[in-house]
């Protein structure tokens, strides 16, 4: 998803849901262990990212997937503009483009792992 929120960091972390662990080798087992979880495996990379508070936090897809039970977040691309749906376009960065996609590698290896 694409955010106006942590625009100085290269990912945003927004739309947190924990409804439960799925599998006893998950490595958290709570909304908080499950925010730290993430953050610790960007950390791990070197990755800059900033997290929206749940009050502060546009809804987005994540909350439709929460409707179902699932452990959803949403990782976003942080961007500037008045508007990150606008049809006249968003600012973003190259580097923050590819920080977002080594994010999203980093966090799938590691819950396959």
């Amino acid at each position: 998803d694409v955010t106006l929120e942590n625009y100085e960091k290269s990912v945003s972390l927004e739309n947190f849901f924990f409804n439960k662990p799925f599998e006893e080798n998950l490595p958290f087992n709570s909304l908080n262990s499950f925010i730290d979880t993430l953050c610790g495996v960007l950390e791990e990379k070197g990755i800059s990212y900033g997290v929206v508070p749940e009050d502060m936090a546009a809804p987005d897809e994540a909350w439709e997937y929460d409707e179902y039970g699932l452990n959803v977040f949403s990782l976003c691309l942080p961007t500037s503009g008045d508007d990150c749906h606008s049809l006249h376009g968003i600012t973003t960065t190259v580097n923050k483009m590819k920080d977002l996609r080594d994010s999203l590698i980093s966090v799938t290896n590691f819950l396959l792992s």
